[in-house]
């Protein structure tokens, strides 16, 4: 049974989707959390950019499908013995982006968790369960997840932006 919100505040919308376009990649080459560098080959590069372009055009049902598909294709490799690639769990965030923007909760805690059970300092998929906890209105869940979040985002704009989000979350939990 699919959970679907379909009002939440409009004020922390338009801050998660602000966080959301902030932390687009432009390069290959730079690191997504804590300053580490991701090495993703082109094909992959290319996939997951155009995931993100999709995001950032709105087009969050066409994220979330091509992130499910890479999904796919990427774990079939684990059968082989391979780890999760760096590639994968960013595919996870992405999903969880696209599903929560689609107000799809249950499948985006699902990505979520899988993408934070690899990389339990990603600060992006913590910023991402954190906004699903507030759109169920677990806000004790979504201010620890926001916390985290900021312990772990790599520089000044997205760590102002999780600070208006962490003020958002804490004017509920009181």
């Amino acid at each position: 049974m699919k959970f679907t919100i379909q009002k939440f505040s409009s004020a922390f919308l338009i801050v998660f989707l602000f966080v959301t376009n902030v932390q687009a990649q432009e390069v290959p080459s730079t690191g997504r959390s804590n300053s580490v560098t991701l090495d993703f080959n082109n094909n992959n590069y290319k996939a997951l950019k155009r995931m993100r372009e999709f995001i950032d055009e709105g087009k969050f049902q066409r994220a979330a499908d091509r992130a499910s598909r890479f999904i796919k294709s990427n774990n079939n490799n684990l059968r082989n013995g391979s780890s999760m690639t760096p590639a994968t769990l960013e595919a996870y965030n992405i999903l969880c982006v696209a599903n929560t923007s689609l107000g799809q909760v249950e499948d985006g805690m699902e990505a979520c968790n899988e993408s934070i059970k690899n990389t339990p300092n990603s600060w992006e998929s913590l910023k991402s369960r954190a906004t699903l906890y507030y759109m169920t209105q677990d806000f004790k869940s979504s201010l620890s997840d926001f916390e985290s979040a900021l312990a772990n985002s790599p520089n000044g704009a997205i760590s102002d932006v999780l600070k208006q989000n962490i003020g958002v979350v804490k004017s509920k939990v009181q």
